[in-house]
């Protein structure tokens, strides 16, 4: 719906849904939740943005850009009724997305290309030049001031657990993030607007048993979040439990 070339390249490997995945999976949640939560399809929001001079999703793989998370927190900033905060954006060309990393000197994003090979192999991203080509994407998160702003605290024992802090933030919104490598960018973009973010990723190395439901309800108790996030993926009924 966003890129329809994307879906060209994937469809070399496999076969596409009749029917569009976030649609599918808002009717599924609505028949099973109902209102007890509040279910977001972001593809009306994306679309929206579709002619836009920046990238939502990354050229080469599946991930959503930082502009394409900026995107997401101005919407729930009018539904949270929280104002964003404007940083500064560099744009860079590079040839795929961007992950929290640690370095000597505390922290930075690490840039790769390997998350689109490693899905679909390279042999399918060969087949057109469109991929695997750096394209210029804004981000947010390099910038001076963010980078003076934001406080960044790994977990030593579990690289799933990242708490961020923005410092130039009073308005004390906690927001609790759990879900795969969509976490990521979504949880950068939101330290921009609101005090507090605890990024929690499933799909890592120490993920599955660290969070587990009962440690994740424990947590929550104490963090005291004020917005449980839980970006939708196929794999998530496997992997919390």
């Amino acid at each position: 719906a966003i890129y329809p070339q994307k879906v060209e390249i994937i469809n070399q490997k496999y076969k596409m849904q009749e029917q569009i995945f976030s649609d599918y999976a808002q009717k599924v949640f609505e028949k099973e939740l109902g209102n007890r939560v509040k279910i977001i399809n972001l593809k009306e929001i994306f679309l929206k943005h579709k002619q836009d001079k920046d990238l939502i999703y990354f050229a080469d793989e599946h991930h959503v850009t930082e502009y394409g998370n900026k995107l997401v927190v101005d919407y729930l900033s009018k539904i949270l009724k929280f104002k964003t905060i404007e940083y500064e954006s560099r744009n860079l060309n590079i040839a795929s997305g961007e992950f929290f990393t640690k370095s000597n000197e505390g922290w930075s994003t690490r840039i790769y290309g390997e998350t689109f090979a490693s899905v679909f192999g390279n042999s399918q991203a060969e087949r057109d030049n469109n991929y695997f080509k750096p394209h210029e994407y804004k981000i947010y998160s390099l910038s001076k001031s963010y980078q003076e702003n934001i406080e960044i605290k790994f977990d030593k024992h579990c690289n799933a657990n990242i708490d961020l802090h923005n410092k130039s933030i009073k308005n004390a919104i906690k927001v609790y993030v759990l879900g795969n490598s969509f976490v990521e960018s979504l949880s950068k973009m939101l330290i921009i607007s609101v005090s507090d973010v605890y990024r929690r990723r499933i799909n890592s190395a120490c993920g599955r048993s660290s969070l587990i439901s009962k440690n994740v309800i424990e947590e929550l108790k104490r963090l005291k979040a004020s917005v449980i996030i839980i970006p939708f993926f196929t794999r998530t009924s496997d992997e919390v439990y």
